[in-house]
């Protein structure tokens, strides 16, 4: 029995197991993108929309998300 669930844990081939490791890859995967975007954000940039168009509420609210990043 001991040999069995060693075996199951080193290869996980169950089909619980492929989906936890693919679970995990995403979630790294996904740290990894906003880690890079977070680099590239500037949040002292001016804003390129003015007033109460759409447009300037939309921008308004990327940068919100940016700043919760």
């Amino acid at each position: 029995m001991q040999t069995f669930t060693a075996w199951r844990s080193k290869f996980r081939f169950g089909p619980m197991h492929m989906k936890a490791d693919r679970a995990a890859l995403k979630s790294r995967e996904a740290m990894e993108k906003y880690k890079k975007e977070i680099v590239e954000i500037d949040l002292s940039r001016p804003f390129e929309h003015g007033g109460n168009s759409l447009k300037a509420y939309k921008e308004l609210i990327k940068r919100s998300l940016e700043l919760e990043k």
